[in-house]
């Protein structure tokens, strides 16, 4: 699907390519190399904290782990790129492996490395420099503290520094100065936790500081320049930062008054000149303000000054921006010297020349032509920076490997769990994984320092090598705007964050990995359009990592569990503050129902439909809640919400929180939710975890993926992406969906800054669980479905139908089960215009006038029913719906040509209700028990005619009423499983939410379809889940023999548990110890098994024994319980 996926620029592509014109710049893929240089040889690499002149001794080297003794030194290799960060832009400059530079090594002459030898190299560290607007300027590097270099002596002798002459011609200018700089920058605030830039000196209670720079023989005449950034927030009233130069005001910033609550801070700059009559510069920033609830920060302060050309210390880097003529000649002249000074001209970082110097007493001199961004070092080797040693590094060749479909880059601490989804995937889907972590590009692309620039030029290359073969590519880690993990390990696989970071315009991207034009980088502008479908997997541990692929191995499974006709429903979630998001919700059926007809079934959760009730902290819908939690749980593949969210929660009104999102219980029946949203999963601010996370990494349930955005985003765009989104949905290549992949790398392939914000957590590989074999009805009542037929109430009736696969040929091959769901006619329902104005008309077909299962057999299927009392009388078209599923696949179909409404006159008479049975939690559950505030209710239901679940009728819904320490009555029609047979029960699960702490009773009510009712009832006690209990402690049998089991009741249903269980004789000896892990799957503990020996494994003599029980959940709380025991 490499030129299907529709992009404008493919086509184009296509056409360039065909006419030899590469589109990809001028990095054609014979300009990358075949293999890296850590393929082979040993590998030592080496952290850079600065910039200049480094020296590595003999015992530094053996400390490594070199072996000194038996090393040629001419074999000696330093590897190192130039230190800074890579270019943005895929076209510029950079390069493509590590680069050996020229070295000095002292004594290498006799072939031995003795104990007085070294080696002497140029480094550049992790900041660089450029001249912009008379001075240097530092080039931002928020990713890392280090430049990194490589040491090897296995791939023969090395280069070595160079000798040049003198530039030839006459001198047409003598220098005798340049331009130094100096800068001070601490990152110790984060303003918004977003965003790279960090900022430093907090001015709050303290509102001036002085900074102290000193540049020895200044020239006095001569402008310096002072360049800072810093923030101000202050939302009473303006501000002012005001700037001294050796006690004279130099510049002023004025920050207005905030009032826009998107901006946390105003970002100001001052870039102004001076001269100073002194050596020694110092700058006092003063922060004036007259709120004191206003604060401010330093991003950074740079002085720039002019200094005589006389050398200070043992090394002195020097650049001119003057002598940037290249026809020109200039003779530099530097003072203060001594005769061991070595200049070396490191204008190329990678390639430094070591010049030819004339001396003249105390004056060395050199002639060069002129350089834009010309630099000098000067040494008298007094005096070396010393690198630190980090690690030895494996080979490794990620240049030469890049035939394959998906590329997990994945965090070593979460390897293990991509190997499985590897497995996974070659299993299912035959494709080729490649797994790479972090590090590893690192070292081979950005010379070992983290970059974000270094793994998108890795996957331009692999997308550029393989012939666009490169599908996907999973980030797997979470990420953090604290990319020097600064707070701890949080930055797991780095995300591209923009520059600005004071407001919501602060972008966290991933789609900068796979923008691969020629001129695309510069993410923050609109001209950046993605290639390759990335998602990310934002965990945090190891456990998190286990869920996420326990999840996809779940839904990539085809076992019974999770089959349903929860994959055919589609579930829109709209907020009420406008008609505009209920609205875009009916677009986007109009574009299902245009693309799968009635083979999908649309529920619609409209807040605006919904009773809203006043609570002191603000508008609340209980109703809206609990039908989004029942949809969840019942099932659906796709949830879509449209509206104002957070990162706690959706809509003002709260209809979906984390104490809601970590409640979820519906696996194995994982959706795709897809959000519309703002922030509701910014899952790079590592001090919190956002809504959107915790629905991706609950472990029972939650999404198998999302859709979803990290930053504030606007309604009509989102719907652009989303509407995109939806026409390729149910788009089938080679007899399969595409996958969710393929869909978010077509909905976001628009020139759109909007779509940027939003992310893909999850396996961009996955497809949508939409059926794609076809399930065909043949005959209604023995009539061929040719004819108009009609179902009335009462009536019975009959269906036949077939399975067949895509091509339209039966599936005599299969064997399972088909779901048949007749829905009756659709209903109209309109929104209060609780906060619009207007209401919004809308329909929806959501009563199921009858729900039952039948064996297919060789591909043949046919069922018998009968319609309930319960329908809606007058005449209109049903819907049949219908899923099938046998252990190889599934089906889908729906049949519509019938029309329903009438009472059959001729009905069979029925008196009797049916037969109910009803527990809390499990089937052991004892009236009167303990369960927590979130139990279970489950019903078995049956009837000899079936059970009404239609709504149509008032009064004759399946309901449960609770009474006691809490008063509410649902309904739960669409809870309701039938049986195969009529002759078996039915199931109903439900599961109750926050109940009151206290005494319940609860009757639950169920009618058949000819309006007879029955009713049960039943006791409970309700204890918070988060004060742990025990009660009922029990062990049986008792008196014991060989064995007994210990048991409890609990109120930790839902959360893990360890118990422990001590056995003490009555010595008060402890002769057993017992310890087990379990998860609170009901409120009774499952029985814990004991043999009756002691730790030693001794049989334990007949008597009485004490045993104590002690559980402790997960948040680490504790209650205990004791009982006795007596071995016979």
């Amino acid at each position: 699907m490499n030129i299907t996926l529709y992009k404008t620029k493919y086509f184009v592509t296509v056409l360039f390519l065909l006419l030899g014109v590469n589109l990809y710049g001028n990095m054609s893929t014979d300009s990358y190399v075949d293999n890296s240089v850590l393929s082979s040889g040993k590998w030592y690499k080496l952290a850079l904290s600065t910039t200049g002149m480094y020296k590595i001794t003999y015992s530094e080297l053996s400390d490594m782990g070199v072996d000194v003794t038996s090393v040629n030194p001419r074999d000696i290799r330093i590897y190192h790129n130039g230190g800074g960060t890579l270019p943005l832009i895929n076209k510029e400059k950079r390069h493509q492996d590590l680069v050996e530079i020229p070295i000095y090594v002292y004594g290498e002459s006799d072939g031995v490395f003795n104990e007085n030898d070294y080696i002497v190299f140029y480094g550049t560290g992790p900041v660089t420099w450029s001249y912009k607007n008379h001075a240097y300027e530092r080039n931002l590097n928020p990713y890392s503290d280090y430049s990194y270099a490589f040491l090897t002596t296995d791939l023969g002798e090395g280069k070595r520094i160079q000798s040049v002459d003198n530039a030839s011609g006459d001198v047409d200018d003598i220098i005798t100065s340049f331009l130094d700089y100096q800068h001070i920058e601490e990152d110790a605030y984060n303003l918004n936790n977003m965003g790279a830039t960090w900022y430093f000196n907090k001015f709050d209670v303290t509102t001036k500081f002085s900074f102290t720079f000193n540049f020895p023989n200044i020239i006095k005449d001569r402008k310096c320049y002072l360049k800072s950034a810093s923030a101000s927030r202050n939302t009473a009233s303006q501000a002012t930062f005001k700037y001294k130069a050796n006690g004279n005001l130099v510049s002023t910033e004025n920050f207005s008054k905030i009032t826009d609550y998107k901006v946390y801070a105003r970002e100001g700059a001052v870039n102004t000149s001076f001269t100073s009559s002194k050596d020694q510069v110092t700058i006092d920033v003063e922060y004036v303000k007259s709120s004191s609830s206003s604060v401010a920060w330093l991003d950074y302060i740079t002085v720039n000054a002019w200094r005589e050309l006389k050398l200070t210390g043992s090394m002195m880097r020097f650049r001119n921006p003057e002598c940037s003529d290249s026809t020109k000649v200039y003779r530099y002249e530097l003072r203060n010297i001594s005769n061991s000074l070595q200049v070396w001209d490191v204008t190329n970082p990678v390639e430094p020349k070591k010049l030819s110097l004339q001396l003249n007493s105390d004056v060395a001199s050199f002639n060069v032509n002129g350089v834009k961004n010309n630099e000098f070092i000067a040494f008298n080797g007094n005096e070396f920076y010393s690198t630190t040693f980090v690690s030895t590094v494996r080979n490794q060749d990620l240049h030469s490997n890049y035939e394959f479909d998906y590329l997990i880059i994945v965090h070593p601490e979460f390897r293990s769990q991509a190997e499985r989804l590897k497995e996974l995937h070659a299993y299912y889907d035959n494709l080729s994984v490649e797994i790479v972590e972090p590090q590893m590009i690192y070292n081979e692309f950005s010379c070992g320092a983290l970059d974000v620039a270094a793994i998108r030029d890795y996957i331009r290359m692999v997308y550029e090598k393989s012939d666009h073969r490169l599908k996907y590519v999973l980030l797997f880690g979470d990420a953090s705007y604290d990319f020097r993990n600064k707070s701890g390990q949080v930055c797991f696989v780095p995300s591209y964050q923009s520059a600005h970071s004071v407001s919501v315009n602060a972008n966290v991207v991933d789609d900068f990995f796979v923008c691969m034009g020629s001129n695309e980088g510069n993410i923050i502008e609109s001209n950046n359009i993605i290639d390759i479908a990335i998602g990310r997997m934002p965990v945090n541990t190891l456990d998190e990592a286990i869920v996420a692929v326990d999840k996809v191995e779940t839904y990539m499974s085809k076992n019974e569990e999770c089959m349903g006709t929860w994959r055919k429903h589609i579930t829109f979630v709209t907020d009420d503050d406008t008609n505009t998001y209920t609205n875009h919700a009916e677009q986007l059926e109009t574009i299902v129902k245009e693309n799968a007809g009635n083979d999908i079934i649309v529920d619609k959760i409209y807040l605006d439909a919904y009773p809203q009730v006043a609570t002191s902290s603000g508008q609340r819908s209980p109703e809206c809640n609990a039908a989004i939690t029942n949809r969840i749980e019942l099932g659906t593949s796709i949830v879509n919400y449209i509206g104002h969210a957070g990162e706690v929660g959706w809509a003002d009104e709260r209809i979906l929180m984390n104490e809601d999102i970590n409640a979820l219980r519906n696996s194995p029946k994982l959706h795709l939710m897809i959000t519309a949203s703002c922030e509701f999963s910014r899952f790079d601010d590592h001090t919190r975890t956002s809504a959107g996370e915790y629905v991706f990494l609950n472990k029972n349930g939650g999404a198998i993926a999302m859709i979803t955005a990290a930053r504030v985003t606007y309604a009509s765009n989102n719907q652009i992406l989303f509407k995109r989104f939806y026409e390729r949905m149910f788009d089938m290549e080679d007899g399969e969906y595409l996958t969710m992949g393929e869909l978010y790398l077509y909905a976001k392939q628009i020139d759109d800054e909007n779509a940027k914000d939003y992310h893909f957590f999850g396996d961009p590989a996955l497809h949508l669980n939409f059926p794609t074999n076809r399930i065909e009805l043949t005959s209604i009542n023995n009539h061929d479905v040719v004819e108009m037929d009609t179902v009335r109430a009462l009536q019975k009736a009959n269906i036949k139908g077939l399975v067949k696969d895509v091509d339209g040929n039966v599936m005599t091959d299969f064997n399972g089960v088909i779901h048949i769901n007749i829905y009756d006619k659709e209903k109209n329902y309109t929104t209060n215009a609780d906060q619009s104005g207007t209401p919004v008309n809308f329909k929806l077909r959501n009563s199921v006038i009858y729900s039952g299962k039948v064996p297919v057999v060789n591909g043949e299927f046919g069922a018998d029913f009968t319609l309930p009392k319960d329908i809606n009388y007058s005449y209109g078209n049903g819907l049949m719906s219908f899923y099938a599923y046998s252990d190889e696949a599934e089906a889908q179909g729906n049949f519509s040509n019938f029309i329903v409404g009438g009472l059959n006159p001729d009905a069979d008479t029925d008196e009797e209700g049916p037969d109910v049975e009803i527990y809390m939690d499990d089937v052991r559950f004892v009236d009167g028990s303990m369960t927590n505030e979130n139990p279970l209710l489950i019903a078995y239901i049956r009837d000899e005619n079936g059970i009404n679940t239609s709504g149509a009728g008032i009064g004759h819904d399946i309901t449960a009423t609770l009474s006691g320490a809490t008063n509410k009555t649902y309904t739960l029609n669409q809870f309701y499983e039938a049986p195969f047979s009529l002759d078996e029960h039915g199931v109903l699960t439900y599961k109750l939410y926050n109940l009151n702490e206290g005494e319940h009773q609860l009757t639950f009510r169920v009618w058949d379809i000819y309006n007879n009712s029955s009713t049960a009832t039943i006791s409970f006690n309700v204890v918070k889940g988060n004060v742990i209990d025990i009660e009922n402690l029990v062990n049986y049998p008792n008196p014991m023999t060989n064995y007994t089991n210990f048991t409890f009741e609990h109120n930790q249903k839902d959360n893990e548990i360890d118990v422990n269980i001590r056995i003490y004789d009555m010595m008060g000896q402890l002769v057993k110890n017992i310890e087990e892990h379990c998860y609170g799957t009901t409120a009774r503990i499952n029985p814990i098994y004991w043999d009756g020996t002691s730790d030693r494994g001794r049989k334990l003599p007949a008597g009485m024994y004490v045993y104590y029980v002690t559980i402790t959940n997960a948040q680490k709380e504790q209650s205990s319980g004791f009982s006795k025991l007596v071995i016979k």
